[in-house]
């Protein structure tokens, strides 16, 4: 068996790479260097809450559920395997914005005392990709559906503007359009960064029509009665019996987002800024439907819950780099976006490579009790936080449904995908302890965003 041997030398490069980062971040935390290009492209981040990767006709869903991504994706690189660095909104976002995982920047909860609700906040001492764009020159702006992502929580660092839209019922895809092509429409003379995050395949699955009927299914699949009882808000209705009307109004939303962000992406080419853009579409994380007992997200590690799409296209003249065939983690991915656009930071010091990846979902008040994942050289380990140690164990490549728990039969992957754990726990508290995080910073949440949270099956 190679993957010991093979999983030791990984955790070394991972240690040396980190202890190199760790040594630069105090230093140099708020320096940018970038070229002194007039010419850099724009960057525009699209993210698309809660769209299961599978469920996209560019990784093989076969229902015509996002013809505007397939068609942007025929002049985009497709990344094959992207793991969120977690299963629900706010600890995804905050990795994607910081490049750290949730152990490290902290935002990993949320806590609810009768009528008072309070959410972890982003370190204002972080720095922040918006932060890295505005001091390479970039104007910046963000435009966002998810009352999660919210200026009381920190997300605001960097954002020239910063757009959260105001409705107590998730606001639609249309909404998010008018003001963010309204910014857009402006004078835009010089570079920007701009993220969009979309909240209609966020439950609870109401499509409008004609979306609502699109997609029909012509078999029942039976809910159990405990089925029934999880599936809670997100059932889109009180009464649902059958999991695939359930997931027939879930593919409703997403190819009612899709239209949408093609209305964007036109946008943007009529206001002549498309081929002049860095463009990324992607999502927070994917969404369960029974395949391990849960509906929704934010409960397990498991694929259907962390593997997000990830597309981006360059412009001509921007190089293309080189994406390793290999599962990589959401939050290194914007390090190839900015180097791509000349852009120079201490905290992009860290290369894209091939190594262990590293997902968890740690929060004691959302779901399940915590717990942390390790993928490496095909393997997926999940270890329980109150156990400490690998529990289940999958063979990604012959098992993708990770059905099967090999954990007894390869006692070897066990023990190196443990090591590889270990190894990742004790330089990330180095790494928190380094940039001085206080965990559970936590910020109140108004009776408006606690009303769209409840709305959103969040809170009681």
């Amino acid at each position: 068996m190679k993957i010991p041997l093979l999983s030791r030398i990984s955790s070394v490069i991972f240690r040396l790479n980190l202890a190199v980062i760790l040594l630069l971040v105090p230093i140099l935390s708020n320096a940018c260097f970038y070229r002194d290009r007039s010419d850099r492209p724009n960057i525009v981040i699209i993210l698309i809450d809660a769209l299961r990767r599978d469920h996209t006709g560019v990784y093989g869903c076969p229902l015509g559920t996002t013809p505007e991504l397939d068609r942007f994706a025929r002049t985009a690189l497709t990344v094959p395997d992207v793991i969120s660095q977690c299963s629900w909104t706010s600890p995804s976002v905050a990795s994607l914005f910081t490049m750290l995982y949730p152990s490290v920047h902290g935002v990993i909860s949320f806590s609810q005392t009768g009528q008072f609700t309070a959410a972890d906040i982003l370190d204002p001492g972080l720095t922040t990709i918006a932060e890295i764009a505005k001091n390479a020159g970039y104007d910046t702006a963000a435009f966002v559906a998810n009352k999660w992502i919210a200026r009381e929580c920190g997300f605001h660092q960097g954002f020239d503007v910063f757009h959260p839209l105001d409705p107590v019922f998730k606001p639609r895809a249309d909404s998010l359009n008018r003001y963010a092509g309204a910014w857009l429409s402006g004078d835009r003379s010089r570079p920007f960064f701009i993220f969009l995050h979309y909240m209609d395949v966020h439950g609870p699955y109401n499509p409008p029509g004609p979306f609502d009927r699109i997609f029909t299914s012509d078999h029942n699949r039976k809910l159990t009665e405990a089925e029934q009882n999880r599936l809670k808000y997100l059932s889109a209705g009180p009464g649902i019996t059958d999991l695939n009307f359930y997931i027939d109004r879930y593919n409703g939303e997403i190819r009612y987002a899709d239209r949408y962000i093609g209305n964007l992406l036109r946008l943007l080419q009529h206001e002549d800024l498309y081929g002049d853009s860095i463009v990324v579409i992607t999502s927070d994380h994917g969404e369960a439907f029974f395949e391990h007992g849960h509906c929704d997200h934010g409960w397990t590690l498991y694929n259907e819950e962390i593997e997000v799409p990830f597309l981006i296209r360059f412009p001509q003249r921007v190089h293309c780099p080189e994406i390793p065939d290999v599962p990589v983690e959401l939050k290194d991915m914007i390090r190839l976006v900015f180097h791509a656009a000349g852009i120079a930071h201490p905290a992009l010091h860290k290369p894209l490579i091939s190594g262990p990846v590293f997902t968890m979902e740690l929060s004691e008040t959302v779901k399940d009790p915590p717990k942390r994942a390790v993928i490496h050289q095909g393997y997926k380990g999940i270890c329980p936080v109150s156990e400490g140690k690998i529990a289940e164990l999958f063979d990604r490549r012959s098992d993708p449904g990770e059905q099967i728990n090999r954990l007894e039969c390869e006692p070897a992957v066990r023990n190196a995908l443990g090591e590889l754990m270990a190894g990742h726990l004790e330089q990330t508290e180095k790494q928190r302890r380094l940039l001085g995080i206080e965990p559970l910073r936590m910020a109140p949440i108004n009776p408006r965003q606690r009303e769209q949270l409840k709305s959103l099956g969040y809170l009681d």
